[in-house]
């Protein structure tokens, strides 16, 4: 599989102007043993997490996604040199394992390495999954190369993601709830965590005509780094409309309201806010 990014509005490659950016890989499928893939990839939480997320599965997309997305799960940065295996689905339950290689004499420098679950049955979603990179950004050739992923952060020794969430449909409604935790370690000895909290509903008004509202509170505890402890509380609501199955049309609204003590930065957006609000109306 090749993926390439690039920017809408200029046509210029994205993902640091990487060939094939977005996605990299080839493989092996078999329906009893399962699937290996080798390459550029998505991580265990990308992968499991990412659907149970209001802006992955909406027209609301990245703008309601956690500030600075410290979890990942805006794809701000692949996964290189990677060995993925994903299980075959037993009854609705999958696991999914990542291994990226760090490409350098020390085994631990600049490596990636995750797993995941998730469930699916009938109108119920579930998924679990932990991430951890070991010296990130160190060079350019290991499994988290050097991009503008840790620049918010200076520093970093190591980076570990939990998460879980679900979503449950009910009627023309579905209900999402989603859980991560990212931890950076830094240099200096001191950490940083980012918790995110995030509450969902999509209303499907007719087939054509959905409706999408998420509440996201992000908790910041440092004890010690560039970011102070703090918090973000953030509101994302959209109208979607289906002209086909691939053509659709919206209007979507955004509002963050950040801690006296830092600034609003909704996710997507090139500048955060000078004040500690901050609001985006899209539509497209």
């Amino acid at each position: 599989r090749l993926e390439n990014g690039f920017n809408i509005e200029s046509g210029a490659a994205s993902q640091g102007g990487r060939l094939f950016g977005r996605r990299a890989y080839v493989g092996l499928e078999n329906d009893r043993w399962g699937t290996v893939t080798m390459g550029r990839q998505y991580n265990a939480a990308q992968e499991v997490l990412e659907p149970l997320q209001i802006g992955a599965t909406t027209a609301l997309t990245q703008y309601a996604l956690h500030p600075f997305d410290t979890d990942d799960l805006n794809n701000t940065f692949r996964t290189n040199n990677a060995v993925q295996y994903q299980t075959p689905t037993w009854y609705g339950l999958r696991a999914i394992g990542l291994y990226g290689f760090s490409n350098s004499a020390s085994f631990a420098q600049n490596r990636v390495w995750s797993i995941g679950t998730s469930y699916e049955n009938g109108p119920l979603q579930l998924g679990a999954a932990y991430v951890r990179v070991d010296h990130p950004a160190t060079d350019t050739t290991g499994a988290a190369a050097s991009d503008n992923y840790y620049t918010f952060i200076k520093g970093v020794t190591r980076q570990q993601i939990w998460g879980a969430g679900g979503a449950y449909a009910w009627g023309a409604a579905t209900f999402g709830l989603l859980y991560t935790s990212s931890l950076f370690n830094l240099q200096t000895g001191g950490s940083t965590r980012f918790k995110n909290y995030e509450g969902s509903v999509r209303y499907l008004v007719t087939p054509a005509l959905q409706l999408a509202l998420g509440e996201t509170y992000t908790q910041v505890l440092a004890s010690q780094g560039p970011k102070p402890s703090a918090h973000y509380l953030q509101t994302s609501a959209g109208v979607q409309y289906f002209l086909s199955k691939r053509t659709d049309v919206y209007v979507n609204a955004f509002y963050q309201r950040a801690s006296s003590n830092t600034v609003a930065a909704i996710e997507g957006i090139s500048n955060p806010s000078s004040t500690r609000t901050q609001i985006v109306a899209v539509t497209g």
